[in-house]
């Protein structure tokens, strides 16, 4: 995944979290930011992607926001994943 985002943006960064989706599900949360191109032009990106394992499935959220919008966006993103449950 590293070498994608890399590979459209050499200056791409990445950070990683511990965070918590849903009530209790541990996760890791990458967040990447480079400059790519989407259905609009090209731009600062943002991908906020939640993993984790639930019932031994991996499970992918990935969330994505365009500057200048990414600042609206992320409490979206972090109450999405917050509001993930399994039935």
């Amino acid at each position: 995944m590293r070498e994608q985002y890399l590979k459209a943006d050499p200056h791409a960064t990445f950070a990683t979290r511990r965070r918590t989706v849903g009530s209790s599900l541990a996760a890791l949360q990458l967040t990447v930011h480079y400059r790519g191109v989407w259905t609009a032009g090209v731009g600062d990106i943002t991908h906020v992607i939640y993993i984790f394992v639930h019932g031994g499935v991996l499970y992918d959220f990935d969330y994505m926001a365009v500057a200048p919008h990414t600042a609206k966006y992320l409490p979206v993103f972090t109450g999405s994943a917050a509001s993930i449950r399994f039935l």
